[in-house]
């Protein structure tokens, strides 16, 4: 009994790992063209961690597992553009629109695979509660 309620709660746990980077994606989208002057990222340091602890119980039929592998990948690229877009030597020769545009649509592609993961997440464990 009390394996079963480990496993549950590292699910869960992950699960409130994918929350918040579509609450932080939310926020960043909302800003528009002034997303390049904010300093909200993600924390990617334990999302792979959390996701080996729950693959095990994710079907290895779905492609659940290479999506989510994706995430804190998109994730990254989006810091890395955030935090260079701060740089101001770099920033010298483009219009705001033109400097937010690749991050907004790297934003607009993360929040369309978080929707579909926690879909797919909510299909084998139930909403999220």
């Amino acid at each position: 009994m009390m394996y079963t309620e480990e496993r549950l709660r590292k699910v869960r746990l992950f699960r409130l790992e994918i929350a918040q980077y579509q609450q932080i994606t939310i926020q960043l989208l909302q800003l528009g063209e002034l997303v390049i002057t904010n300093l909200l990222r993600y924390d990617t340091s334990a999302f792979k961690t959390m996701l080996a602890d729950i693959c095990g119980f994710i079907p290895s039929s779905s492609d659940l597992l290479q999506q989510l592998l994706e995430v804190p990948i998109t994730a990254k690229l989006i810091n890395d553009r955030l935090t260079r877009e701060v740089m101001p030597s770099i920033a010298w020769n483009r219009t705001p629109a033109e400097r937010a545009k690749p991050i907004l649509e790297n934003l607009t592609h993360l929040a369309i695979r978080l929707t579909v993961c926690t879909q797919e997440l909510d299909k084998f464990f139930g909403p999220l509660e």
